[in-house]
């Protein structure tokens, strides 16, 4: 198992509720964490709480990144989250160009130019 043998002897309180969020590799990593930081405000759980629930979050072929990192080598949440984004950072969301309103009025587009001029604002 990844984690260290500090967080596996760390146990999460029963009353604790369940994370709800899933990550299945598909979905923007920013947003996950988000929404797992989110649901855990509440319970002020330990690091190594986290980290067992945020490893609850994961499915399919990120349960299985996960899995496939050597044995021990997770000591901290705050590694896990940075191994996590790195792992999934091609997932992130493209944060789109934003024109301001006087940009748009001096740009003359023609309609049918109109998604060429985003790509070339987006890329």
């Amino acid at each position: 198992m990844p984690f260290s043998s500090e967080i596996m002897s760390a146990v999460v309180p029963p009353n604790l509720v369940g994370v709800k969020a899933l990550f299945t590799e598909v979905e923007d990593p920013e947003t996950h964490m988000t929404a797992f930081h989110t649901q855990m405000m509440l319970s002020r759980g330990s690091d190594a709480v986290y980290c067992k629930l945020f490893m609850s979050t994961l499915s399919g072929i990120a349960l299985e990144w996960f899995v496939s990192l050597p044995d021990g080598h997770i000591t901290s949440f705050h590694q896990f989250s940075k191994l996590f984004m790195e792992q999934y950072i091609v997932n992130r969301a493209p944060q789109w160009c934003r024109m301001t309103c006087s940009a748009c009025d001096k740009t003359k587009v023609s309609p049918s130019r109109s998604t060429s001029v985003i790509l070339e604002l987006r890329w």
